[in-house]
């Protein structure tokens, strides 16, 4: 894919089960780098909001974001970087602190 489209990062949707707890796999604070700026989830769910919040947990850890401690809210709790996965559309304060740490390390 490098090599025959310009991307910023890309995510493969798969059927394949990872295991019983695990839904999507990618690099942690890695979008900065070019081989590292992936994710794989998997099409666990007919429900496209599902699938696209597994995308957005996945990107999260792609930008630095960890898992939400039980001090982590958003309005929609439980948020994007639940450890759980939820229908959330927001990310959490703890969300937008590691992003902005990442933003500050890795000066994209």
């Amino acid at each position: 894919l490098l090599n025959r489209k310009r991307h910023d990062h890309a995510q493969l949707l798969t059927d394949m089960a990872f295991d019983l707890n695990t839904l999507g796999i990618t690099f942690f604070a890695g979008m900065c780098q070019a081989y590292r700026s992936v994710g794989l989830v998997q099409d666990h769910s007919t429900t496209n909001l599902r699938i696209a919040v597994a995308m957005a947990h996945e990107m999260g850890h792609n930008l630095g974001m960890s898992h939400d401690k039980k001090y982590c809210t958003c309005e929609d709790y439980p948020c994007i970087m639940s450890a759980v996965l939820s229908p959330s559309r927001l990310f959490s304060n703890c969300s937008y602190q590691d992003y902005q740490k990442y933003l500050l390390k890795y000066k994209p």
